[in-house]
């Protein structure tokens, strides 16, 4: 077994892949992101010509849901973490990302597995941040609260799901600021953090606050915005923000 050849190589490539800018745009949510077509073009082509492959060994349904949209269609929805294998020089490193994808039809496990795909490339060799790529055709907004069924097979509420079992409701601020004392400096998540709180203040000038805080509480999953690093996972939250935004306040588009 060589002694680091693998690791040097991961550089060698990330430094010859550099930044990708983004080249796609999603007509639904209008805004800019990098396709897994360059991303996979760039990354797979630099990780190859140093001898370096990426298999995936494992893949575990962390969650599946069905909703219905507001223009009455299905949508089903599934979160996987997927193991990769790196391999060359002798080496093998192991590492996990997460894939979220949804789809009216059956390529839902698809898209999720593409977007882990994406995500891990861009870890492993440190390309700039992006955003989610399935997006380019963005799923319907729920008309209501669908069922979903967890991997350990129990059921429940899709807004137990988001709820994390807590009852009563959060503003937007209060998920966003989180706990209170110093924390580690994250500037994806304080960058989300005040992207929504201008949010929604345009919602709240509206008269839409409580609306507005109950569609981002769903999409932040429990979380804080400022507890986010995950630039994909941002971006999706950021997006979906504004969508509500939109629909409440299509003056403030």
């Amino acid at each position: 077994m060589s002694n680091g050849e693998l690791a040097s190589a991961i550089i060698r490539a990330a430094n010859s892949v550099g930044a990708i800018g983004k080249d796609a745009k999603n007509e639904q949510q209008r805004y800019q992101y990098r396709s897994i077509e360059i991303i996979v073009a760039k990354g797979g082509s630099a990780l190859r010509a140093e001898g370096v492959i990426v298999v995936p060994i494992a893949t575990e349904v962390v969650h599946q849901e069905t909703y219905e949209t507001k223009k009455g269609g299905i949508m089903h929805a599934i979160r996987l973490e997927v193991t990769w294998s790196v391999i060359g020089h002798g080496e093998t490193i192991t590492l996990q990302t997460m894939g979220e994808g949804a789809d009216s039809g059956d390529k839902a496990t698809q898209k999720a597995h593409t977007f882990a795909w994406k995500t891990m490339l861009v870890q492993l060799l440190g390309i700039s941040e992006g955003v989610d790529d399935p997006d380019f055709e963005s799923p319907e907004g729920r008309a209501r609260r669908g069922s979903y069924q967890r991997s350990n097979g129990s059921n429940g509420s899709a807004n137990d799901s988001a709820n994390n079992g807590t009852n009563g409701s959060h503003s937007t601020n209060e998920s966003a600021n989180g706990t209170n004392g110093a924390s580690q400096s994250n500037p994806i998540g304080d960058a989300l953090k005040r992207d929504l709180v201008a949010m929604r203040e345009k919602a709240k000038s509206a008269g839409f606050a409580d609306q507005f805080d109950q569609h981002v509480k769903a999409h932040l999953r429990g979380k804080k915005a400022h507890e986010i690093s995950n630039p994909e996972e941002a971006e999706k939250v950021k997006a979906a923000a504004q969508q509500e935004l939109d629909r409440l306040v299509p003056a403030a588009s």
